[in-house]
């Protein structure tokens, strides 16, 4: 162990978190951490690369057919969680504010006039 870093619990081992930056969807920006859940571990590590920050867009046009090809892809996919995050208390505040207040009502309006697959409706 390097330094004073702590041991990762169970829970970190099972679910790294493989990303942490900023998420812009319409104007909107707030500090995120992506967390492993499914899927091929080594392809979030390899789509996120830590060196380099960077923000992620939302833009694209999520398929609803989506998540029938999970099942039939694992070992093509990684699904990640996305989670508010800050450095201090603060900033998570803000960014959870953000997030649940700006993002996730956006994306559930953008979802009522089918820009956006029905996926985010089970997810909230």
């Amino acid at each position: 162990m390097e330094g004073n870093m702590m041991p990762l619990s169970p829970s970190e081992q099972k679910n790294p978190i493989i990303w942490t930056g900023e998420l812009v969807l319409l104007g909107l920006r707030c500090k995120v951490r992506m967390t492993y859940v499914y899927g091929d571990v080594e392809m979030g590590d390899q789509v996120f690369v830590s060196e380099f920050p960077v923000s992620i867009a939302l833009r694209k046009r999520m398929r609803r057919a989506f998540h029938r090809d999970l099942r039939l892809f694992n070992k093509e996919i990684c699904v990640l969680t996305v989670q508010p995050y800050g450095e201090t208390q603060e900033e998570f505040n803000r960014s959870h504010e953000i997030f649940h207040r700006g993002i996730i009502e956006t994306l559930i309006r953008l979802s009522a006039t089918g820009a956006v697959g029905t996926l985010i409706q089970n997810v909230i």
